[in-house]
């Protein structure tokens, strides 16, 4: 089952950050997410979508989003290719890789060829919680999934990036493929950017624990 958040009680006021963005970067330790993560995960990509894509998409946008993309696929959990990132035994950064086709294609229209497969490996579920943004995290968990999916394929990774991740892609040496507007249930558009990696691209030599 692919995972909505709940939207119970949703809110657009962003959480206050603990830490000023752009101090001193942080060093996580990292491990592969289990189900006994999937509240806590749910309630960072809620608190990340709020907070991270205001001024990217309107209110209107970000609440369409809540609603009706799920955000955590079962496969990833299920594959065991989802990571966190901990500091003091809290989740403060997620993401992985699948070549499975994301939960998220049906509800914007997005049909696919495969059934089961992308045509591409993609980067998937990457999100910071607001109060640790910019503070090398992402690039932490891009890192360790990018060598994770490698070890299993030898295609280029891919991507579908919301436009507040776009930058830490492209500082990553991924490249825009192009610009999409996905449209969802209830007729908002989100503006999505296919991205490719740089082969080229040289590793971090972050190790999982």
């Amino acid at each position: 089952m692919d995972t909505l958040i709940p939207t119970d009680r949703i809110s657009m006021a962003a959480p206050a950050p603990s830490h000023e963005p752009g101090s001193a970067t942080l060093q996580a330790r990292l491990r592969e997410a289990t189900e006994d993560d999937r509240p806590e995960l749910l309630a960072l990509h809620r608190a990340a979508l709020v907070s991270l894509s205001l001024g990217h998409y309107t209110e209107a946008q970000i609440q369409s989003l809540l609603r009706h993309v799920p955000t955590l696929d079962a496969s990833l959990l299920a594959d065991r290719s989802y990571l966190v990132a901990e500091l003091d035994g809290r989740i403060v950064a997620c993401g992985g890789w699948s070549a499975r086709i994301p939960g998220y294609l049906p509800v914007f229209g997005q049909g696919c060829a495969s059934p089961d497969k992308a045509r591409a490996p993609l980067i998937r579920a990457m999100y910071t919680h607001p109060a640790y943004a910019r503070r090398g995290l992402g690039r932490q968990i891009l890192a360790a999934a990018e060598r994770a999916a490698l070890s299993h394929c030898s295609q280029a990774l891919e991507l579908d990036a919301l436009l507040a991740g776009v930058p830490l892609y492209l500082s990553a040496g991924y490249q825009p493929l192009g610009r999409s507007s996905w449209r969802l249930p209830n007729g908002e558009e989100i503006a999505i950017v296919r991205m490719r990696q740089r082969r080229s691209q040289p590793k971090s030599g972050m190790r999982i624990v």
